[in-house]
């Protein structure tokens, strides 16, 4: 067997020895690294599987991400159904038209559409739908597919609607069947199968109408919210920022604010806005669903890590005798520290490498999973940034894991480790320095995934202090086990049991990485399952008695009074009834509210909550669903024009008590000061508000009304809905639960993208679980051996392998699901605002079993070679 490589080999043949260059030094630490690790073949499989894991997730996410907007840059002109496209809250006026025409090069072709939230009925039943009225010849861009007929029929003398498949289903209907959408009968023609620019967040199925019936339906009369649209489709398509720049200049608009997070046409009187402008704001939407993607797939690379520094550190071990015969040969510290710094480079590079092409792979699957809550089809591909970010990530990761063991190593004397003493680590210094220069790193990289500086270095924080607990419990746990195993011995227990838990007690075995890293996994899964049980409790109607069971909007002054003896003659004359006044927030205090860039998440928030439409109402005194947390409230009768601001709406917009708002209430502006800040329960669906002002503030200006319908049966629910309307075609009838439904689908898929990429975090945990086995490998040998010699049988050893994986899975799961409880409070309490709080027992003994159930098989198959081995081979070896 060959020795290590000198320098020696790498020197000139002839003449005198010059001192050896930088490559011929990093070329033998290169090769000391290489043969330093022969002989560690499934140690080194393990640790690029560690570092492989966390990659991928990363990849898969930064290649979906990548690949989305690609899809949206290709499919933006379809979605818009144009090259840019008018929109306002009021008809458009000659003057207007007169400035596009001007404004539009020759040959642009264009088409209008009104688009409005109305009410649908048959069958005794009424849903809400997302209606638009449109001219023939849309879409300009992009196609209406139906399932039978054609768009042309729209445009016919008799009504006529093309629907979407979601409200045949909700009113059970079918094509050729009649529905009622205000004063009109209308034939449906056929399903919608295809239509460009649906979003997944509507209020309801989409409902094509012909333009000519909107005005015989009745429904767009005052205090109707409609939405006058007018598409524009270009002969050159790469005019249209141009095109769109002008026609803000001649329409007096503002520019359009890039940092402004727009869903769709607001509520501002005019607005203009181009394909490239759809492109940016989906794209900005599910980028921010995205930064959870990111910061999950960054907690499986940060388990990959501890991995890296548990095997890394039983690789030294197990090559103490050649560190220390380098270091007698002449080998410096430095030498030491360059040759194991260069192995996990090289592990951490080939790792990432694996990883990202297994990520490029996987974000097809991604895509699948959340295609329902998704504009385009996405095509899979490949991303070179993503792919190099994620072998960047995966080195570096390897490097930092693999520093802290190695700096422990590298001070030990080569005399002692050559008499057999074990190092006990060097100075705690550089380990320290290491440390802190890993967690500030993680910070920081957290805050870049989620472009937070809040929610990504406090997941962190979060992470580090968890993986403390979960060590120290670890710690802590292995007396009562020993304890535990004496105990059972004096029970006659099986010898299985006995064994399998004596063994998570014995140091040798080192299992508290393990034991680490299959807890915080266990943690990121139960926290997913605390917040979806809140998430249930909290807005689930049929759990909760009393909650709303319809909200109306839209009630204009002349119609409350009906409204309220309708409701009375069903018996029900308690209803909420509140006013709503439109506005836009200008200033906080000396502050324009569309002040500075947004940079990070909260500031792009604040900078979206100040921007807004601002729904503005009044009451006399509070709700039920409101308490004030700060100052005093309002005086229902008084000169001066107070406010009252929900408590997180105050902090998201920068305000406090005693500065002042200045609102712009339709034209006309209003200065409040804040006197009170509220605490609101949103989840009731009654009628709240962000800002409630004076009525002295809000008097003469035009109001519409929303209701709250208490809680009914599902038959006097549809009659209800159906009687108001028929009374009142301009209305919008929600029905809470079906809204509560769609609110849970959505979250529902974007949980399941969300345990996914959480499937990286737990394949990780599972990679140091199978590193720990094959670290205490040669002591499970001889275990086996000498069990072997004294009568046991492989089943007996197997099952003992199974009791201690198994134990060490179901303790891990444990600790990480008691700690998702906390966890989840923080998230739903904390983060969300969120006032109901569940723990789903029974989902989070699940939880345990299954994790328990998987390092059981995982450790079992890790120790294969164990039960394979010759007990007399062992034994001679020994």
């Amino acid at each position: 067997m060959s020795g290590p490589p000198t320098v020696a080999e790498d020197a000139a043949p002839d003449g005198p020895r010059a001192p050896a260059g930088r490559g011929v030094v990093l070329r033998l630490y290169a090769r000391l690294a290489w043969w330093l690790l022969r002989g560690q073949g499934a140690k080194v499989w393990i640790l690029l599987a560690c570092v492989a894991l966390g990659v991928a997730g990363r990849v898969c996410v930064g290649t979906f991400m990548a690949r989305f907007g690609e899809a949206l840059a290709r499919e933006s002109r379809s979605m818009l159904g144009g090259d840019l496209e008018l929109s306002a809250n009021h008809p458009f006026t000659v003057e207007e038209l007169a400035a596009v025409d001007t404004a539009l090069p020759a040959g642009a072709r264009r088409v209008r559409y009104v688009s409005l939230v109305t009410m649908a009925a048959a069958n005794g039943r009424a849903r809400p739908v997302d209606l638009r009225a449109v001219e023939p010849g849309y879409p300009l861009a992009g196609a209406v597919v139906l399932s039978a007929g054609s768009m042309t029929e729209l445009d016919g003398p008799a009504p006529a609607v093309a629907v979407g498949a979601d409200l045949l289903r909700q009113l059970e209907v079918a094509p050729g069947a009649h529905i009622a959408i205000g004063h009109i009968e209308a034939r449906i023609v056929g399903t919608i199968l295809a239509e460009p620019g649906v979003s997944p967040l509507a209020f309801g199925p989409r409902v094509l109408l012909g333009r000519a019936q909107l005005d015989a339906a009745g429904i767009a009369g005052s205090g109707s919210r409609l939405r006058h649209a007018l598409q524009v489709v270009l002969v050159d398509p790469t005019a249209a920022e141009a095109v769109a720049s002008a026609l803000r200049q001649a329409l007096k608009l503002p520019a359009r604010d890039k940092n402004a997070l727009d869903l769709g046409p607001n509520a501002a009187a005019l607005t203009v806005r181009t394909s490239r402008d759809v492109q940016s704001q989906l794209a900005g939407m599910i980028d921010r669903f995205a930064d959870f993607l990111r910061l999950v797939s960054l907690i499986a690379l940060l388990l990959g890590g501890i991995g890296v520094a548990s095997l890394v550190r039983g690789l030294i071990h197990d090559q103490l005798e050649s560190i220390a015969t380098l270091r007698v040969l002449g080998g410096t510290r430095a030498t030491v520290l360059a040759v194991f710094l260069l192995q996990a480079l090289g592990i951490g590079v080939v790792g990432g490498l694996v990883g990202a092409l297994a990520g490029e792979g996987l974000q097809a699957l991604l895509a699948m999973l959340a295609a329902g809550a998704l504009p385009v089809t996405i095509a899979p591909g490949f991303d070179p940034g993503a792919t190099a970010l994620g072998v960047a990530l995966g080195a570096a990761v390897a490097v930092l894991a693999a520093a802290l063991p190695i700096a422990a190593i590298a001070p030990a004397s080569p005399l002692a480790i050559l008499r057999g003493a074990v190092p006990a680590g060097g100075a705690r210094w550089p380990v320290l320095l290491i440390g802190l220069t890993g967690a500030l790193a993680c910070a920081g990289l957290a805050a870049y995934e989620t472009h937070s500086l809040v929610l990504g270095p406090g997941a962190i924080l979060v992470l580090a202090l968890a993986a403390g607990l979960i060590a120290g419990g670890g710690v802590l746990l292995r007396r009562p086990l020993l304890i535990a195993g004496r105990a059972l011995e004096a029970l006659r227990a099986p010898f299985a049991l006995r064994h399998g838990l004596a063994n998570l007690g014995r140091g040798t075995h080192r299992p508290v990485a393990a034991l680490t890293a299959i807890g915080l996994a266990a943690l990121l899964f139960g926290t997913l399952l605390v917040y979806r049980a809140a998430l249930l409790a909290e807005f689930d109607p049929p759990s909760r008695a009393g909650i709303t069971s319809l909200f109306v909007i839209d009630l204009q002054d002349d119609q409350v009074d009906e409204a309220r003896s309708l409701l009375a003659a069903r018996g029900l004359p308690a209803v909420d009834i509140s006013p709503l006044v439109k506005a836009r927030l200008r200033a906080v205090g000396t502050e324009d509210a569309a002040r500075g860039p947004a940079r990070t998440r909260e500031e792009e928030r604040g900078r979206f909550m100040r921007g807004r439409e601002q729904n503005l109402s009044w009451r006399a005194t509070l709700g039920e669903d409101e308490h004030v947390v700060a100052g005093t409230w309002m005086e229902p009768v008084g000169t001066q024009l107070e406010a009252s601001l929900e408590e997180r709406f105050a902090k998201r917009i920068g305000a406090r008590l005693g500065e002042k708002l200045r609102l712009d209430v339709q034209g006309v502006e209003v200065e409040a000061t804040v006197t009170s800040l509220r605490r609101v329960s949103w989840t009731s669906f009654r009628p709240n508000f962000f800002i409630l002002v004076s009525p002295l503030a809000l008097a003469g200006a035009p109001a519409t009304w929303v209701a709250a319908v208490p809680d009914l049966e599902p038959a006097a629910k549809q009659a209800v809905q159906a009687d108001l309307t028929r009374a009142f075609p301009n209305v919008t009838v929600f029905d809470v639960q079906q809204m509560v439904h769609h609110i849970l689908d959505l979250v529902e898929r974007i949980a399941t993208a969300v345990r996914f990429i959480a499937l990286f975090a737990l394949a990780a945990g599972l990679a140091v679980l199978t590193g720990m086995a094959l670290a205490s490998a040669r002591a499970r040998r001889a275990d086996a051996a000498l069990l072997a010699v004294l009568g046991a049988r492989r089943g007996t050893v197997v099952a003992a392998l199974l009791v201690e994986f198994a134990a060490l899975g179901a303790i891990a799961a444990a600790l990480g699901a008691a700690l998702a409880t906390g966890s989840g409070w923080l998230l739903v309490s904390g983060f969300f605002g969120m006032g109901h709080f569940a723990v789903p027992w029974l989902q989070l003994v699940g939880l345990v079993a299954v994790v328990a159930a998987l390092c059981a098989v995982t450790g079992v198959l890790a120790c294969r070679q164990v039960l394979t081995a010759k007990p007399l081979t062992v034994l001679r070896e020994a």
